[in-house]
């Protein structure tokens, strides 16, 4: 193992640093972003996203409401930005 070239105060911060980044790059949804998923039949399906929620594991799950007026909560993973 190799040593730090960084004292431990910076060595704490660039730590920091690098989970606060891990976060931030995790919530790329917001409220009223457009969304898209496939289905189970593997059809693409539009929607906008209502709320974001996380689990107590750490998973985000999304609440779509689908352009045809349905809502469905899917894990962030699974959607994309459109």
């Amino acid at each position: 193992m190799t040593q730090s070239p960084f004292p431990p105060s910076v060595r704490n911060i660039l730590w920091l640093i690098e989970k606060f980044q891990t976060i931030w790059l995790m919530n790329v949804f917001n409220a009223g972003s457009r969304v898209s998923f496939y289905d189970s039949a593997g059809r693409l399906v539009n929607g906008t996203v209502q709320s974001i929620t996380r689990t107590s594991d750490g998973a985000q799950l999304v609440l779509i409401k689908r352009d045809n007026g349905n809502t469905i909560t899917l894990p962030s993973a699974s959607v994309f930005k459109t």
